[in-house]
């Protein structure tokens, strides 16, 4: 019913803040007080509906006056939900009704709606949806570029902006661009802490593990006055251990994953990393055990498959069935 469909669409708002809260890049761009209620009134699917759906809270830019309005009805095979938001031109999102599977279609219509939403309400949050949880390189760039122009006079947000560009490039691959920008950004700000992460991710990428190590380490160089925040030390030892790995330094890898352990002993990544790190060794018998436990603390099973370090292993009848039981 339409019903179903307005909630989902209050579900995946609020899920999307809850990941990005989890994220140690995008915490910091996400406050306490950033919420997704929906309040909606919707009749069924099949005939053209009118909802009236009006998000609550400072942090989407809603107002009693600002109120989004929409239609969502099945013609000719296809499932359409139509957007109208104060102020902004209507959006319209069609979607093929294969099999008559409603449940799947909802799922991309609620997406695709959700996103619009964000996009007119809390752009930041949809960038770090885009970069942070998707992975999406192309609607990375493109909402980098947006927010650098939205956000011009906010340094803080112009730097967010070159670090988030630089990514959406190595998620396409185009690692000789995304150095490229990250210099151009440590032109404007040559002591920042997040693109000479991404900076050793763009080396690391690329098979440059040794300079990679090196960028990882200015890091905390440049960090010495304050202090590296407890999350980013973690993320910063996982990085470095993961490059010793591949340049066969398993000890020091090791050494690395174990100081990220003593600070948070729930990142899943770890456990994984740790998995790799003992099947790079040929101890299947570690290997499975970290890596359980990795499914165990939440591993991304998605991200799993398409892991060329675990391309072998995925013919494994037990990582089959370990990522089943986990995933289900």
């Amino acid at each position: 019913s339409g019903v179903v469909v307005a909630n989902l669409i209050s579900d995946k708002l609020i899920e999307i803040f809850e990941k990005l809260r989890t994220q140690e890049e995008a915490a910091q761009y996400i406050k306490s007080s950033d919420q997704a209620d929906v309040a909606v009134e919707m009749v069924g699917l099949g005939v053209p509906i009118r909802s009236f759906i009006a998000l609550i809270g400072d942090a989407l830019g809603f107002h009693k006056r600002k109120k989004i309005n929409g239609d969502i009805f099945v013609t000719s095979g296809k499932a359409i939900l139509i957007l109208r938001i104060t102020g902004q031109k209507a959006e319209s999102f069609e979607v093929e009704l294969a099999n008559n599977d409603l449940k799947t279609t909802s799922r991309v219509l609620v997406e695709e709606a959700s996103k619009a939403i964000l996009n007119y309400t809390n752009p930041v949050a949809l960038e770090l949806y885009y970069s942070n949880i998707k992975h999406d390189g192309p609607n990375t760039v493109k909402m980098a570029k947006f927010l650098m122009e939205k956000f011009s006079l906010d340094p803080e947000m112009v730097r967010h902006a070159y670090d988030s560009w630089a990514w959406g490039l190595v998620y396409e691959e185009k690692f000789d661009e995304a150095e490229q920008k990250i210099k151009e950004g440590l032109k404007k700000f040559p002591n920042d802490l997040r693109l000479y992460n991404a900076w050793g991710n763009v080396l690391a990428s690329t098979g440059k593990n040794k300079e990679a190590i090196k960028k990882y380490k200015m890091v905390f160089t440049l960090a010495k006055k304050d202090g590296l925040p407890e999350k980013r030390k973690v993320t910063m030892y996982n990085n470095i251990g993961g490059s010793f790995a591949y340049l066969g330094e398993y000890d020091s890898a090791m050494n690395y994953f174990q100081r990220a352990l003593t600070i948070d002993q729930n990142d899943w990544i770890l456990d994984y990393n740790i998995g790799c790190l003992y099947l790079f060794k040929k101890d299947t018998v570690n290997f499975y055990e970290y890596f359980e436990r990795s499914l165990q603390k939440g591993a991304d099973a998605e991200m799993i498959r398409k892991d060329a370090d675990l391309k072998t292993m995925m013919k494994e009848k037990r990582v089959q069935e370990l990522l089943s039981k986990y995933s289900d």
